[in-house]
């Protein structure tokens, strides 16, 4: 189930993501604002700790899972307060 997660909702959700998001910062001529490249940034973590998730999910599938639960209760909130983070600064514009 969650490779099939992964594969059909997932990914492909975070690339047309990148691709919209990339076509609204050129098309819109925002590439000159501050607040834009902060965000960019903000999304290329989520993007690693993304790619991080995906590699956790088949380490379990593999059963070699050498993490400790704590390390993935704490890894479960990184892309929530990074999502925050990014509409945040999409909203609010700070610079």
């Amino acid at each position: 189930m969650e490779r099939r997660l992964l594969k059909v909702i997932m990914n492909p959700a975070m690339i047309v993501t990148w691709v919209l998001g990339l076509v609204l910062v050129f098309l819109g001529d925002l590439f000159r604002e501050p607040w834009v490249h902060a965000k960019l940034i903000f999304v290329v973590f989520l993007t690693i700790v993304h790619i991080g998730m995906g590699r956790y999910r088949r380490a379990f599938d593999e059963d070699r899972n050498e993490r400790s639960e704590q390390f993935y209760r704490i890894a479960n909130e990184v892309p929530s307060v990074l999502m925050v983070v990014i509409v945040i600064l999409a909203v609010i514009k700070p610079w």
